[in-house]
């Protein structure tokens, strides 16, 4: 895969997609609309 992606207009490179599956490890409990919704938050 070549570095950057685009997601949905927004640049994602390997570093920021190492650090969302930690974070996502990290919330395991959480659902996926407030997983969503924490990250808006957060990239905003």
């Amino acid at each position: 895969m070549q570095w950057p992606i685009k997601v949905q207009g927004r640049e994602v490179d390997e570093e920021k997609v190492r650090w969302l599956s930690g974070w996502i490890a990290e919330h395991f409990h959480w659902s996926r609309r407030r997983l969503a919704g924490e990250l808006c938050v957060l990239w905003d």
